[in-house]
Protein backbone atom coordinates (compact mmCIF):
# COMPACT_ATOMS: atom_id res chain seq x y z
CA UNK A 1 0.00 0.00 0.00
CA UNK A 2 1.60 3.29 -1.00
CA UNK A 3 1.76 6.42 1.22
CA UNK A 4 -1.09 8.28 -0.34
CA UNK A 5 -3.65 5.25 0.03
CA UNK A 6 -2.27 4.55 3.93
CA UNK A 7 -3.65 8.14 4.56
CA UNK A 8 -6.59 8.02 2.59
CA UNK A 9 -7.96 4.82 4.60
CA UNK A 10 -6.90 6.61 7.61
CA UNK A 11 -8.44 9.66 7.05
CA UNK A 12 -11.84 7.61 6.29
CA UNK A 13 -11.58 5.77 9.70
CA UNK A 14 -11.19 8.87 11.13
CA UNK A 15 -14.09 10.94 9.61
CA UNK A 16 -16.23 7.78 10.24
CA UNK A 17 -15.18 8.48 14.38
CA UNK A 18 -15.55 11.96 14.02
CA UNK A 19 -19.28 11.74 12.83
CA UNK A 20 -20.01 9.34 15.71
CA UNK A 21 -18.47 12.04 17.89
CA UNK A 22 -20.69 13.82 16.61
CA UNK A 23 -23.72 12.41 16.86
CA UNK A 24 -23.08 12.14 20.37
CA UNK A 25 -22.46 16.22 20.93
CA UNK A 26 -26.21 16.82 18.79
CA UNK A 27 -27.77 14.38 21.62
CA UNK A 28 -26.18 16.23 24.06
CA UNK A 29 -27.20 20.08 22.73
CA UNK A 30 -30.67 19.94 21.58
CA UNK A 31 -31.28 23.44 22.89
CA UNK A 32 -28.50 24.26 20.38
CA UNK A 33 -29.28 22.41 17.37
CA UNK A 34 -27.31 19.75 18.46
CA UNK A 35 -23.96 22.13 18.61
CA UNK A 36 -21.34 22.56 21.24
CA UNK A 37 -20.66 26.12 22.57
CA UNK A 38 -17.65 26.27 21.46
CA UNK A 39 -19.20 25.19 17.84
CA UNK A 40 -21.96 27.60 18.35
CA UNK A 41 -19.88 30.82 19.18
CA UNK A 42 -18.10 29.38 15.01
CA UNK A 43 -21.46 29.26 14.08
CA UNK A 44 -22.55 33.16 14.59
CA UNK A 45 -19.26 34.09 13.09
CA UNK A 46 -19.96 32.33 9.94
CA UNK A 47 -23.60 32.85 10.36
CA UNK A 48 -22.39 36.94 9.99
CA UNK A 49 -20.39 36.20 6.58
CA UNK A 50 -23.78 34.97 4.98
CA UNK A 51 -25.45 36.57 1.87
CA UNK A 52 -29.15 36.21 2.61
CA UNK A 53 -29.57 34.31 -0.90
CA UNK A 54 -28.64 32.49 -3.79
CA UNK A 55 -26.95 29.02 -3.81
CA UNK A 56 -24.96 27.74 -0.42
CA UNK A 57 -22.98 24.58 -0.40
CA UNK A 58 -22.35 23.34 2.71
CA UNK A 59 -19.15 20.67 2.54
CA UNK A 60 -18.95 18.39 5.02
CA UNK A 61 -22.72 18.75 5.92
CA UNK A 62 -23.01 16.03 7.75
CA UNK A 63 -26.86 15.64 9.96
CA UNK A 64 -27.64 19.12 8.67
CA UNK A 65 -28.37 21.02 11.91
CA UNK A 66 -25.33 23.52 10.93
CA UNK A 67 -27.49 24.86 7.83
CA UNK A 68 -30.56 24.33 9.72
CA UNK A 69 -29.08 27.20 11.47
CA UNK A 70 -27.26 29.33 9.14
CA UNK A 71 -31.14 29.41 7.20
CA UNK A 72 -31.88 31.47 10.19
CA UNK A 73 -30.27 34.35 8.44
CA UNK A 74 -29.73 32.78 4.45
CA UNK A 75 -32.99 32.32 2.48
CA UNK A 76 -31.85 30.93 -0.55
CA UNK A 77 -31.38 27.30 -2.13
CA UNK A 78 -29.12 24.91 0.19
CA UNK A 79 -26.98 22.23 -0.90
CA UNK A 80 -24.91 19.70 0.96
CA UNK A 81 -22.14 17.13 0.73
CA UNK A 82 -20.59 14.32 2.57
CA UNK A 83 -18.73 10.87 2.65
CA UNK A 84 -21.66 8.65 2.41
CA UNK A 85 -26.06 8.53 1.95
CA UNK A 86 -26.08 7.36 5.54
CA UNK A 87 -24.39 10.79 6.54
CA UNK A 88 -26.81 12.60 5.52
CA UNK A 89 -29.62 10.62 6.04
CA UNK A 90 -31.10 13.13 8.60
CA UNK A 91 -29.35 16.50 6.56
CA UNK A 92 -31.79 15.18 3.29
CA UNK A 93 -34.93 16.54 5.23
CA UNK A 94 -33.12 19.52 5.86
CA UNK A 95 -30.83 20.83 2.87
CA UNK A 96 -32.44 21.05 -0.63
CA UNK A 97 -30.09 19.00 -2.02
CA UNK A 98 -27.47 16.48 -0.75
CA UNK A 99 -24.86 14.48 -2.69
CA UNK A 100 -21.92 12.17 -1.90
CA UNK A 101 -18.08 12.58 -2.29
CA UNK A 102 -14.87 11.68 -1.16
CA UNK A 103 -12.80 14.64 -1.31
CA UNK A 104 -9.75 12.92 -1.64
CA UNK A 105 -10.81 11.47 -4.89
CA UNK A 106 -14.00 12.62 -6.31
CA UNK A 107 -14.84 15.85 -8.07
CA UNK A 108 -17.64 18.14 -6.71
CA UNK A 109 -20.87 16.99 -8.10
CA UNK A 110 -21.58 20.38 -9.59
CA UNK A 111 -21.41 22.37 -12.70
CA UNK A 112 -18.30 25.15 -12.61
CA UNK A 113 -19.53 28.08 -11.36
CA UNK A 114 -22.28 27.20 -9.65
CA UNK A 115 -22.59 28.39 -5.94
CA UNK A 116 -22.63 32.02 -4.35
CA UNK A 117 -21.31 31.01 -1.34
CA UNK A 118 -19.74 27.74 0.06
CA UNK A 119 -18.80 26.88 3.64
CA UNK A 120 -15.89 24.78 4.28
CA UNK A 121 -15.51 24.49 8.54
CA UNK A 122 -12.91 22.23 9.60
CA UNK A 123 -12.82 20.35 7.36
CA UNK A 124 -9.73 21.01 5.15
CA UNK A 125 -7.31 19.47 8.14
CA UNK A 126 -9.10 15.50 7.04
CA UNK A 127 -7.87 15.73 3.58
CA UNK A 128 -4.90 14.34 2.14
CA UNK A 129 -4.77 16.42 -1.48
CA UNK A 130 -5.74 20.08 0.27
CA UNK A 131 -4.31 21.96 -3.09
CA UNK A 132 -7.30 19.40 -4.93
CA UNK A 133 -10.05 20.69 -2.57
CA UNK A 134 -9.45 24.33 -2.86
CA UNK A 135 -9.44 23.62 -6.71
CA UNK A 136 -12.82 22.01 -6.71
CA UNK A 137 -13.93 24.34 -4.76
CA UNK A 138 -12.54 27.40 -6.56
CA UNK A 139 -14.28 26.03 -9.79
CA UNK A 140 -18.02 24.98 -8.38
CA UNK A 141 -17.74 28.91 -7.28
CA UNK A 142 -19.58 31.47 -9.09
CA UNK A 143 -16.80 34.68 -10.80
CA UNK A 144 -16.81 36.85 -7.27
CA UNK A 145 -18.50 34.10 -5.42
CA UNK A 146 -17.55 33.95 -1.41
CA UNK A 147 -15.77 30.97 0.46
CA UNK A 148 -16.18 30.79 3.83
CA UNK A 149 -13.43 28.12 5.63
CA UNK A 150 -12.06 27.07 8.86
CA UNK A 151 -9.37 24.98 10.69
CA UNK A 152 -7.64 24.60 13.88
CA UNK A 153 -4.57 27.12 14.46
CA UNK A 154 -1.55 24.49 15.21
CA UNK A 155 0.36 27.75 16.80
CA UNK A 156 -2.47 29.14 19.02
CA UNK A 157 -1.42 31.09 21.81
CA UNK A 158 -2.16 27.61 23.94
CA UNK A 159 -0.32 25.74 21.48
CA UNK A 160 2.49 27.61 21.67
CA UNK A 161 2.78 27.07 25.15
CA UNK A 162 2.32 23.26 25.04
CA UNK A 163 5.13 22.81 22.93
CA UNK A 164 7.22 25.08 24.65
CA UNK A 165 7.11 22.69 27.34
CA UNK A 166 7.48 19.72 25.54
CA UNK A 167 3.27 18.73 25.23
CA UNK A 168 1.76 17.72 22.02
CA UNK A 169 -0.18 20.61 20.44
CA UNK A 170 -4.00 20.18 20.60
CA UNK A 171 -5.04 19.40 17.00
CA UNK A 172 -2.31 17.15 16.09
CA UNK A 173 -2.61 13.32 17.41
CA UNK A 174 -0.55 10.46 16.98
CA UNK A 175 -3.37 7.44 18.09
CA UNK A 176 -6.75 7.00 16.50
CA UNK A 177 -7.45 5.91 20.27
CA UNK A 178 -6.04 8.36 22.44
CA UNK A 179 -6.33 12.30 22.29
CA UNK A 180 -4.00 12.32 25.62
CA UNK A 181 -0.76 10.78 24.43
CA UNK A 182 2.04 13.51 24.74
CA UNK A 183 -0.49 15.77 26.60
CA UNK A 184 -2.80 15.21 29.62
CA UNK A 185 -3.79 18.70 29.88
CA UNK A 186 -6.14 17.67 27.14
CA UNK A 187 -9.37 16.15 27.20
CA UNK A 188 -10.37 12.93 26.54
CA UNK A 189 -12.17 13.19 23.33
CA UNK A 190 -12.28 10.61 20.39
CA UNK A 191 -9.82 11.05 17.76
CA UNK A 192 -10.92 13.64 15.32
CA UNK A 193 -8.96 12.32 12.64
CA UNK A 194 -6.87 15.63 11.64
CA UNK A 195 -3.91 14.43 8.79
CA UNK A 196 -3.01 18.46 8.04
CA UNK A 197 -1.84 21.10 10.55
CA UNK A 198 -2.24 24.69 9.71
CA UNK A 199 -0.47 28.15 11.22
CA UNK A 200 -2.18 31.23 10.84
CA UNK A 201 0.68 32.26 7.98
CA UNK A 202 0.16 28.65 5.84
CA UNK A 203 -3.48 28.59 6.12
CA UNK A 204 -3.14 32.24 4.40
CA UNK A 205 -0.87 31.14 2.03
CA UNK A 206 -2.43 28.12 0.39
CA UNK A 207 -5.72 29.70 0.16
CA UNK A 208 -4.04 32.73 -1.75
CA UNK A 209 -2.16 30.80 -3.68
CA UNK A 210 -5.52 29.12 -5.18
CA UNK A 211 -6.81 32.32 -6.17
CA UNK A 212 -8.42 33.18 -3.50
CA UNK A 213 -9.27 37.24 -2.51
CA UNK A 214 -9.04 37.51 1.29
CA UNK A 215 -11.74 39.75 2.76
CA UNK A 216 -11.73 39.07 6.56
CA UNK A 217 -10.18 36.99 9.25
CA UNK A 218 -11.56 35.98 12.24
CA UNK A 219 -11.10 33.25 15.10
CA UNK A 220 -13.03 31.63 17.82
CA UNK A 221 -12.00 30.18 21.09
CA UNK A 222 -12.31 25.84 21.55
CA UNK A 223 -12.36 26.12 25.13
CA UNK A 224 -16.30 25.81 26.51
CA UNK A 225 -15.56 28.32 29.16
CA UNK A 226 -13.86 29.34 32.19
CA UNK A 227 -10.65 31.30 32.42
CA UNK A 228 -9.52 29.22 29.30
CA UNK A 229 -11.91 30.35 27.01
CA UNK A 230 -11.38 34.41 28.49
CA UNK A 231 -7.45 33.60 27.69
CA UNK A 232 -8.20 32.61 23.90
CA UNK A 233 -10.43 35.42 23.55
CA UNK A 234 -8.01 37.98 24.93
CA UNK A 235 -5.01 36.60 22.98
CA UNK A 236 -7.06 35.67 19.83
CA UNK A 237 -8.23 39.77 19.85
CA UNK A 238 -4.90 40.83 20.12
CA UNK A 239 -3.46 39.27 17.24
CA UNK A 240 -5.74 36.58 14.72
CA UNK A 241 -2.48 34.20 14.69
CA UNK A 242 -2.74 33.38 18.24
CA UNK A 243 -6.33 32.03 18.00
CA UNK A 244 -7.41 28.78 18.71
CA UNK A 245 -9.59 28.31 15.39
CA UNK A 246 -8.99 30.34 12.04
CA UNK A 247 -12.10 31.46 10.48
CA UNK A 248 -11.40 33.08 6.69
CA UNK A 249 -14.17 35.04 4.16
CA UNK A 250 -12.58 35.03 0.70
CA UNK A 251 -13.75 36.15 -2.69
CA UNK A 252 -12.68 33.90 -5.62
CA UNK A 253 -10.46 36.52 -7.94
CA UNK A 254 -12.18 37.24 -11.23
CA UNK A 255 -9.50 36.22 -13.98
CA UNK A 256 -8.00 39.35 -15.66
Amino acid sequence: MSASQLHLKWNRKGAAMDYSHAANVVDRYKDYGGLAISAMRRLNKIAAMLPTTGNLLEIGALDGATVKYYKRKFNGKTFGVDISMEVLKDAATIIDEVKTCDLNVDTLPWDDDFFDVIICSEIIEHIFDTDRLLEQIKRVLKPSGTLIISTPNLASFFNRLFILFGYQPVGTEVSCVNTRYGNRFRKALRPAGHIRNFTYAAFVDIIKAHGFKIEKISFNPMSESGIAAVIESVTGTIRASLGSVIIVKCMKGVPS
